[in-house]
This record gives structure tokens, C-alpha cells and sequence, in this order.
């Protein structure tokens, strides 16, 4: 029997999360690339020019902050988000 390592994470690929976050983007309301970074207390282009250069790659920790804002005010909103697949890597 094979033992792992590593403990798997889940995660969505890049472009995969970039494709969820301009969908959930483009579903909430009054909600910019610009407003969203600075609520998530990032950088204020970070999350424009994650989603502008389709070879980019963004941490895992702004991920984690991204996901949890847009859900946050999605309920506030009533919206329901896109949702988006999640891979094992590791």
C-alpha cells in the first residue's frame, strides 16, 4: 500500500477561479475588481490584473479572502454565485 505525504488541497485552477470571480463579479451589484481588493484588504489592482493576464496566478490566501467577500455580500445581495469546481492536487 502506497502511503501520501502531503495532505491534498482542493482548489480551483486559475482560470477556472478567474472565470468564477468575473461571474460572480458580473451577478453582484456595484461590485468592481477595485472595490472587491480593497475590501479584501489587497493591493487595488492585485484581483484587475489577476483577472486581466489569463497566465496569472494568484495566492492562495487572496483566493480564501476573495471567496469569502463575494460570499459575504452575495448574501447581503440575495444573489446566488456561480459555482465553480474544485480539483485534489497533491
Amino acid at each position: 500500500m502506497q502511503v501520501r505525504n502531503t495532505i491534498p488541497v482542493y482548489t480551483a485552477p486559475p482560470e477556472d477561479f478567474r472565470a468564477w470571480v468575473q461571474g460572480s463579479l458580473a451577478a453582484l451589484k456595484g461590485v468592481s475588481a477595485t472595490s472587491l481588493a480593497l475590501k479584501c484588504g489587497l493591493g487595488k489592482n492585485v484581483l484587475r490584473t489577476f483577472l486581466n493576464t489569463p497566465d496569472r496566478d494568484i495566492a492562495m490566501s487572496s483566493a480564501h479572502a476573495i471567496t469569502c467577500k463575494l460570499r459575504e455580500m452575495a448574501a447581503d445581495q440575495q444573489v446566488q454565485l456561480p459555482r465553480v469546481e474544485v480539483r485534489a492536487h497533491g
